[in-house]
């Protein structure tokens, strides 16, 4: 049976890492945010920093931080932002030619990994 002191703390724990998620996320847009500046600033930056796979990369790897990385779910955006940046540095590397089987794997691993919800009528 579960005690009053159990109960604070896992409510102390849980806050701890809503906390922590929140200083981790926080510390993902200061960053982005310093880059921009620095970049407004006149500072040299490489250009494929500035494209919107990174923007895809910074958002996952945001919502990763915010939940402190405790679920996959952050290597999505990840993964896609990084697969299209490889555009930008492998010559001759198409991602229109992979699209539709990476299409057709994702919607797969989607199928397997979805977590099972049983319903019960009553």
């Amino acid at each position: 049976m579960e005690t009053i002191n159990d109960t604070l703390e896992s409510k102390e724990n849980r806050k701890a890492e809503k906390r922590k998620g929140r200083v981790l996320g926080g510390l993902v847009v200061v960053t982005v945010g310093t880059v921009l500046l620095a970049h407004k600033a006149g500072a040299e930056l490489p250009e494929w920093l500035f494209t919107w796979p990174m923007i895809v990369v910074a958002a996952g790897i945001y919502q990763g931080a915010r939940h402190s990385f405790r679920n996959f779910r952050w290597l999505i955006p990840v993964a896609i932002g990084l697969l299209f940046l490889t555009e930008r540095f492998v010559e001759g590397f198409s991602i229109g030619n992979f699209m539709w089987p990476l299409i057709i794997i994702a919607i797969g691993l989607s199928i397997m990994l979805k977590p099972s919800r049983k319903h019960y009528c009553r």
